[in-house]
């Protein structure tokens, strides 16, 4: 029974092989064979509990091709990562079968299409990334299905219509990513009444409009809110001085009136905040921030003195255990470990090295100034799991 369905999920794989169609340095033509075991092929994770395929990395590959419904058929998959490649197409229906999944990552591909209605049904899901692709259409409400969802990035595609309420009832969640896309509506008073662990909030590059609502405060645990390039309007809520652990403020190019609150100068770990291009005054000087913020720039739209339109730039460098805390562990494992053989324990993304992490911090560094930068530096870390306690 256990040759049996080693074989089955080894023929699922090797169908995954046929429908790529650029393979530049050749890993997989050469590595995934009939020929040998797939415990020894790399990006494949084999559980030694019910020897299993557990994990598939395929990430950072260069590969062109489509993804196939009998990846459906790796029923004990716990992480799927695709990401960094030129999948084009849409997502398999054959998808939801996965019922394990914790980890999925399709981000940084050519996918197309609307987002399936059926993409919340991964009960076991923390992590999901579709950006950076191309797909359409809305986002469907039946992602809050997904109970344990702790990331979820969805930005840089075309998505349009409201952001569905559902999502911000999923309690779990610790990273919200939606930029770069035609989003559009207002956001509800009550968004954070039931998200009580959520550290960034990314919203940043769509076509929402309504107020900041003043309940962003009941998110306590909040250290990233970027709502740049939006349709804002009204006042900045005296309620975010309320969030102790609030880092960074991303609210320029809105239409934001009045006058900047002063309780913003009580956010201790405040390091970053933009409200350039808005419709601003602002009394507040450096002395009212509990935490020095050496650089502030006043000047309106066109780049004159002070006037009725006021652009505030206020930074002050992002550096250690904040850039650190926010680096992702890429991947389902440590690429060192992507021959996994089948007597070997399984290696768990908690075992990625310093020197991974710090050079992943110069790769995102080094990518701050194209696009959002926000989005770019600050993502949450992978999640950590045992691929080979699959149940």
């Amino acid at each position: 029974m256990v040759s049996t369905n080693i074989r089955n999920d080894q023929s699922s794989l090797l169908v995954l092989i046929s429908h790529i169609s650029v393979d530049p340095i050749q890993i997989l033509a050469k590595n995934w064979s009939v020929s040998s075991s797939v415990c020894d092929w790399i990006g494949v994770t084999y559980g030694s509990r019910h020897h299993r395929v557990t994990a598939l990395d395929i990430s950072h590959l260069g590969l062109t091709g489509i993804l196939p419904s009998h990846l459906g058929n790796l029923p004990f998959l716990v992480c799927l990562n695709t990401s960094r490649n030129s999948f084009h197409g849409g997502l398999p229906n054959e998808f939801p079968r996965l019922r394990r999944l914790k980890v999925l990552d399709l981000g940084y591909n050519r996918l197309s299409g609307e987002i399936p209605e059926w993409s919340g049904s991964f009960p076991k899901l923390q992590y999901l990334s579709l950006r950076d692709n191309s797909f359409t259409g809305l986002i469907p409400p039946s992602i809050s299905n997904m109970s344990n969802l702790r990331s979820l990035y969805l930005s840089n595609n075309s998505l349009e219509g409201n952001i569905p309420g559902e999502i911000f009832n999923i309690s779990s969640l610790e990273m919200i990513s939606l930029g770069d896309n035609r989003l559009s509506g207002s956001l509800p008073n009550y968004m954070c009444a039931h998200l009580p662990r959520l550290r960034v909030i990314a919203l940043s590059k769509n076509e929402l409009s309504g107020p900041i609502q003043s309940s962003l405060v009941q998110c306590s645990e909040l250290q990233v809110v970027s709502f740049s390039f939006n349709k804002f309007s009204g006042t900045i809520p005296k309620q975010l001085g309320k969030l102790k652990k609030l880092e960074l403020i991303y609210f320029s190019r809105n239409k934001l009136v009045g006058e900047i609150p002063k309780q913003l100068g009580n956010s201790t770990m405040l390091q970053f905040l933009d409200l350039a291009e808005n419709h601003l005054t602002a009394s507040m000087q450096i002395k009212d921030y509990a935490t020095p913020l050496p650089h502030i720039s006043l000047t309106d739209e066109r780049g004159g003195p002070q006037s009725k339109s006021l652009s505030l730039h206020v930074y002050k460098p992002a550096v250690g255990a904040l850039a650190e805390s926010f680096i992702p562990l890429e991947g389902c494992f440590h690429p060192e470990n992507w021959t996994s053989k089948c007597s070997k324990e399984v290696v768990a993304p908690s075992t990625f090295s310093t020197t991974s992490r710090e050079e992943e911090v110069v790769v995102l560094n080094s990518s701050l100034h194209n696009g959002d930068p926000e989005i770019a530096k600050f993502t949450l870390p992978f999640v950590g799991f045992n691929v080979d306690k699959a149940t």
